[in-house]
């Protein structure tokens, strides 16, 4: 991460903490288990957390039958809360690590890599999947979500006619082929941060060029029985994917 991108994480890194601590809808019911099940069997494994926050899924990822999670984030505020959060112990362990710069690993080290919302904060990425693909052993994974570039880029919308036939808003999307950078403040924090918009197609050549092949592509939304009594915009959650989630494997040469 650049500088500025990193300050803007420091600040928001306590609010971003409540956040998380009082429970994301989202990440609970759409994106995590989703995540869990592409990494599969996770028995004496050992996971890499690239962009691990405040720490929250390093720790729910080294209470199963794990060897080793080591998380690492940019931010020195987050890594902090992490070990406050979630002290380190001989299966969990945490470390500010800039995943713009070379990764303190041997090749081969690690079984996955999982980076949850972290490859769309900071740009460029690919030397991050580089290292991704050096430190991932042979037969290893990555696993990584982003917002999901339609989400991100849209925003909600009713027109009159839905304002006058009494019809649930719709989701009005813009210049989605064309990689940008914008604030985002999520629900409830004050202090924006960077992300940045790109094509489906900009992660699938990036992963390419560096050696992986996609396996699986997710795009998790809630189940219509969830949406019922909901306000519009988890309605609209139902069809419009908030999450990207890929899967890759190392190439096999």
């Amino acid at each position: 991460m650049s500088l500025n991108e990193i300050k803007s994480w420091d600040k928001a890194a306590k609010e971003y903490n409540d956040f998380i601590q009082k429970g994301d809808v989202f990440r609970a019911q759409l994106l995590d288990g989703v995540v869990l099940k592409l990494l599969g069997d996770l028995n004496d494994k050992k996971i890499l957390d690239a962009g691990c926050g405040q720490g929250y899924f390093s720790k729910m990822l080294s209470d199963k039958k794990v060897k080793k999670v080591v998380g690492v984030d940019g931010s020195e505020n987050l890594i902090k809360l992490a070990k406050s959060n979630y002290p380190e112990n001989e299966k969990l362990q945490f470390f500010i690590q800039n995943l713009k710069n070379p990764l303190p690993f041997k090749n081969n080290e690690f079984d996955i890599i999982v980076s949850n919302l972290t490859l769309m904060d900071f740009d460029p990425i690919d030397a991050a999947i580089s290292e991704f693909a050096r430190i991932l052993s042979p037969q290893g994974c990555l696993i990584f979500s982003i917002l999901h570039p339609l989400f991100a880029n849209g925003y909600l919308h009713k027109s009159i006619k839905e304002t006058v036939f009494h019809k649930p808003p719709h989701y009005a999307i813009s210049n989605y082929a064309t990689p940008f950078q914008k604030k985002w403040r999520i629900q409830g924090i004050t202090h924006a941060t960077t992300i940045y918009h790109r094509p489906i197609e900009y992660y699938s050549n990036a992963l390419s060029l560096h050696s992986f092949v996609i396996s699986q592509i997710q795009e998790p939304t809630f189940s219509k029985s969830i949406i019922q009594g909901k306000n519009n915009f988890i309605k609209l959650s139902a069809e419009i994917p908030q999450f990207l989630v890929i899967k890759a494997l190392k190439a096999q040469n």
